[in-house]
Protein backbone atom coordinates (compact mmCIF):
# COMPACT_ATOMS: atom_id res chain seq x y z
CA UNK A 1 0.00 0.00 0.00
CA UNK A 2 1.33 3.45 -0.93
CA UNK A 3 1.09 6.06 1.81
CA UNK A 4 0.63 9.68 0.90
CA UNK A 5 3.17 12.23 2.12
CA UNK A 6 2.08 15.52 3.62
CA UNK A 7 3.06 18.42 1.36
CA UNK A 8 1.70 21.29 3.47
CA UNK A 9 -0.42 22.01 6.52
CA UNK A 10 -2.20 25.25 7.36
CA UNK A 11 -4.48 26.28 10.20
CA UNK A 12 -8.08 27.06 9.29
CA UNK A 13 -9.61 28.12 12.63
CA UNK A 14 -8.98 27.00 16.22
CA UNK A 15 -8.42 23.27 15.69
CA UNK A 16 -9.00 22.24 12.07
CA UNK A 17 -6.04 22.06 9.72
CA UNK A 18 -6.00 21.94 5.95
CA UNK A 19 -3.60 19.18 4.94
CA UNK A 20 -2.34 18.93 1.36
CA UNK A 21 -0.81 15.65 0.24
CA UNK A 22 1.77 14.90 -2.44
CA UNK A 23 -1.00 13.83 -4.86
CA UNK A 24 -2.54 17.36 -4.59
CA UNK A 25 -5.47 16.04 -2.54
CA UNK A 26 -6.55 18.36 0.29
CA UNK A 27 -8.30 17.23 3.45
CA UNK A 28 -9.59 19.06 6.48
CA UNK A 29 -8.19 17.44 9.61
CA UNK A 30 -9.65 18.18 13.04
CA UNK A 31 -6.82 17.85 15.56
CA UNK A 32 -9.14 17.75 18.59
CA UNK A 33 -8.47 14.02 19.06
CA UNK A 34 -4.70 14.65 19.02
CA UNK A 35 -4.93 17.05 21.95
CA UNK A 36 -5.16 14.11 24.38
CA UNK A 37 -1.68 12.93 23.26
CA UNK A 38 1.05 14.39 25.49
CA UNK A 39 3.14 15.93 22.70
CA UNK A 40 0.11 17.83 21.37
CA UNK A 41 -1.54 18.81 24.67
CA UNK A 42 0.12 22.28 24.86
CA UNK A 43 -1.86 23.18 21.74
CA UNK A 44 -5.04 23.20 23.86
CA UNK A 45 -4.05 26.78 24.67
CA UNK A 46 -5.62 28.81 21.83
CA UNK A 47 -2.93 31.51 22.03
CA UNK A 48 -0.20 28.90 21.72
CA UNK A 49 -2.07 27.21 18.86
CA UNK A 50 -2.11 30.45 16.89
CA UNK A 51 1.48 31.41 17.64
CA UNK A 52 3.02 27.96 17.17
CA UNK A 53 1.80 27.05 13.71
CA UNK A 54 5.27 26.11 12.41
CA UNK A 55 5.91 23.78 15.33
CA UNK A 56 2.42 22.34 15.02
CA UNK A 57 2.86 21.78 11.28
CA UNK A 58 6.05 19.84 11.93
CA UNK A 59 4.48 17.74 14.69
CA UNK A 60 1.31 16.96 12.74
CA UNK A 61 3.23 16.23 9.53
CA UNK A 62 5.50 13.83 11.37
CA UNK A 63 2.52 12.18 13.09
CA UNK A 64 0.57 11.77 9.83
CA UNK A 65 3.61 10.48 7.92
CA UNK A 66 4.61 7.79 10.42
Amino acid sequence: MKYLKVKSVSAIDDNPLLVEFDNAEKKKYDITSLLSIDMFSPLKDVALFGSSLNLMVTLVSNYLNR
